[in-house]
């Protein structure tokens, strides 16, 4: 009998430096305690040096005022519907106000969990 699993999936998304670090941090304990676990997301240098599947770099998320948002509300729409799709158990968005409320919202369903992690500024979201 072939007992072969599918491996946890865990999206993270940061949208900044320190994002950066606390995902990458939060990765290294998460391999602890679950062998085998894959990432995927938006990354910034110390997540993709952590393993990250990265699939857009966390600058990509900078955007500013009304315009540049609209100009990039379709990516931006596009990605965040890719990570709550590909993501099989949880997301973790980090450090960013906007992005991690229509994330965690998005999440709020059965079989997907989402949790805030905050800096020193203190709590995101």
């Amino acid at each position: 009998m072939n007992s072969s699993k599918v491996p946890l999936r865990i999206g993270i998304v940061a949208a900044e430096p320190s994002g950066d670090l606390l995902a990458a941090g939060l990765m290294e304990a998460l391999r602890e305690q679950l062998p085998g676990v894959r990432f995927e997301g938006v990354a910034g240098p110390l997540m993709r040096a952590s393993g990250i599947d990265a699939w857009e770099p966390m600058d990509s998320l900078s955007v500013m005022g009304l315009f540049e948002v609209l100009q990039h509300l379709p990516r931006l729409l596009r990605l965040r519907s890719r990570l709550l799709a590909h993501s099989s158990v949880s997301t973790h968005p980090i450090s960013t106000l906007a992005w991690n409320a229509a994330c965690a919202q998005s999440a709020c369903r059965p079989c997907i969990s989402s949790a805030r992690r905050c800096g020193p500024g203190g709590p995101a979201g």
